[in-house]
C-alpha cells in the first residue's frame, strides 16, 4: 500500500511539473509587466519619513573587526550614499542611499586590533601582534 501512494504521488509530481513547460514563443504574463514607481509625494518636513542606520560599527571596533569586518568610516558613508564598497570579500551596494548614518564604533581599543595585524604598523614585532 505505501508502495502504491508513493508511485502515485510521484507521477502526480511528474504531471503537475510538465504543466509548467509553455510552448515556443509564449511568455510568463509575470515576466512581462514592468515594475513601475510611485510617484513620490511632494516634500513636507514635518511628514516626511526619513531611512538610515543609526549603529553601525566600522572595522575600527575590535567586535566587528573579530566578525571578519574591514571597512573603514569613509567605505560606510560610502555606502550609505550609495556607492559600491566591499564587504566581506564582495561588492556591495544599496538599491537606494539613505538618509542618515551614525558610525558608531567602541571607544575602547579604538582602531588598536585593525592596526596590530599590519605588519608594519606601530604594534609589529609586540605582545599584541604576538598574541593575535
Amino acid at each position: 500500500m505505501r508502495l502504491r501512494l508513493t508511485a502515485l504521488f510521484c507521477l502526480a509530481s511528474f504531471v503537475l511539473l510538465s504543466c509548467q513547460n509553455k510552448p515556443a514563443g509564449v511568455r510568463d504574463s509575470k515576466a512581462a509587466v514592468s515594475p513601475t514607481t510611485v510617484p513620490r509625494p511632494p516634500a513636507n518636513s514635518l511628514k516626511n519619513a526619513y531611512f538610515g542606520d543609526l549603529h553601525l560599527h566600522t572595522s575600527y571596533s575590535m567586535d566587528a573587526f573579530v566578525f571578519t569586518t574591514r571597512t573603514t568610516p569613509e567605505d560606510s558613508f560610502r555606502y550609505a550614499m550609495g556607492e559600491t564598497v566591499e564587504y566581506m570579500g564582495k561588492p556591495e551596494k544599496r538599491l537606494v542611499p539613505l538618509d542618515f548614518l551614525a558610525v558608531t564604533d567602541h571607544a575602547e581599543y579604538l582602531g588598536a586590533v585593525r592596526e596590530a595585524i599590519n605588519p608594519n604598523g606601530p604594534f609589529a614585532n609586540t605582545e599584541w601582534q604576538e598574541n593575535l
